[in-house]
């Protein structure tokens, strides 16, 4: 969901950065608090419901493989496939995302990705002769085969 996306944009993410790993449930009630601004069905939800809609989604999360710990919940670098990568990279160019607007769209943070990492993906995706990608400096030359 969008809530889940802008949970780990907004808070997942700059924690990884930071170094700091830990992630509870009241950080997601107190960004489901935060984000009611954003999304105005929050403020419709009892409380009761928040709860459950936190759990639900540091689940989620553990599921996707972003997070581990049964209790304590910590934040890992999921696997990404080079086939899943292509997926998505075909879905940011959908959404008529250009070259280097690729590398760094928040899609990506979803695999605690930094612009770095998926210029590395990318290579990798056009040694496999899947995409033609070059970077030099700020340029960027993308396309899929």
């Amino acid at each position: 969901s969008n809530i889940t996306f802008d949970f780990v944009k907004d808070v997942i993410w700059p924690r990884w950065q930071s170094g700091q790993v830990a992630v509870s449930l009241d950080d997601v009630l107190r960004f489901l608090k935060q984000a009611a601004a954003e999304h105005e069905e929050i403020l419709t939800w009892k409380e009761s419901s928040r709860t459950k809609i936190a759990r639900n989604t540091l689940a989620a999360l553990r599921d996707f493989r972003l997070l581990i710990g049964a209790r304590n919940k910590k934040i890992q670098k999921p696997l990404l496939p080079n086939k899943t990568a292509l997926h998505l990279l075909k879905m940011l160019r959908g959404k008529g995302l250009e070259n280097s607007r690729v590398l760094s769209a928040d899609e990506w943070k979803l695999f605690l990705l930094s612009k770095d990492d998926v210029a590395r993906i990318l290579t990798a995706l056009a040694q496999e002769r899947l995409i033609q990608f070059e970077k030099v400096g700020s340029a960027v030359t993308l396309d899929i085969l």
